[in-house]
């Protein structure tokens, strides 16, 4: 019996338009509570934008920034950061290859001023809560806990491959899309932070029914009893995953889980 259901967000639940059918969703989640399902989005986004496509719903788990950061009922936990001398090795590699950064924190996100617009652009539509800073020196006592970046889509796995050969054991570069790309800390990722959330809530992941479409979902997919890709992710994803779906432009999630749930 099914007692958890996890979905990535981009790419996965929401659609092209970035937004999900909120009506049926509700529809949705009352049958789940009233099952007692527990509903978990699990994103390489920041709380607080994952928090406003659930504005004034409750009985939500947020597991943030690719499973740096766990939610639940507004209490925030920590479960991965990284030290200032880690904070300053990543930004000194990512500056000496010339590659923009956000800088991933509990309270805010950072990027610079001098980047371009179309960065700007993307941190702006990922990050609610965003500082622009004139120089990563300037960077506000914080806990980091990921740093994400954009690479053209034809040389995302270079970049990948390349900044990993850099890094020293611990950290690691993944990507989470077409064009995205993270460097969290290793064992840091979707699956083992709702592990531990099933753990705390005494629940099994052979009873966990999961949804995703990329890399840093993974882990989430693999430790999942029932496993499931959307028809747009990429061979990775439905390589770990038990059975592949609809598309996100199909309302695939939210159609499986009225399956689930019935």
């Amino acid at each position: 019996m099914i007692t958890a259901i996890a979905t990535d967000m981009d790419g996965t639940f929401l659609d092209e338009k970035s937004t999900y059918d909120k009506k049926y969703f509700s529809t949705l989640q009352q049958k789940m509570n009233a099952k007692g399902i527990r509903f978990i989005v699990a994103s390489g986004n920041q709380y607080f934008k994952l928090k406003s496509y659930f504005e004034n719903i409750k009985d939500i788990i947020f597991i943030s920034e690719n499973g740096g950061i766990i939610t639940i009922n507004d209490e925030v936990e920590i479960v991965a950061s990284f030290n200032p001398k880690e904070v300053s090795q990543v930004l000194d590699l990512l500056a000496d290859l010339r590659i923009p950064v956000v800088v991933c924190g509990a309270k805010s996100a950072y990027t610079l001023k001098s980047v371009s617009e179309e960065f700007e652009t993307f941190a702006h539509k990922y990050y609610e809560k965003l500082e622009l800073l004139s120089s990563f020196e300037q960077l506000p006592e914080d806990t980091v806990v990921k740093f994400a970046t954009i690479i053209p889509e034809a040389e995302l796995a270079t970049v990948t491959s390349r900044l990993n050969s850099y890094f020293k054991k611990g950290i690691k570069a993944v990507t989470s899309g077409n064009i995205y790309l993270d460097i969290v800390l290793e064992g840091s990722n979707k699956g083992a932070a709702i592990e531990k959330v099933l753990r705390e809530l005494e629940l099994s992941p052979q009873n966990l029914a999961s949804f995703g479409d990329a890399n840093n979902d993974l882990e989430m997919l693999e430790m999942s009893g029932y496993s499931y890709a959307v028809a747009n992710a990429n061979d990775q994803a439905k390589a770990r995953a038990k059975w592949i779906i609809g598309s996100n432009k199909e309302k695939a999630v939210l159609s499986q889980i009225e399956k689930i749930i019935q």
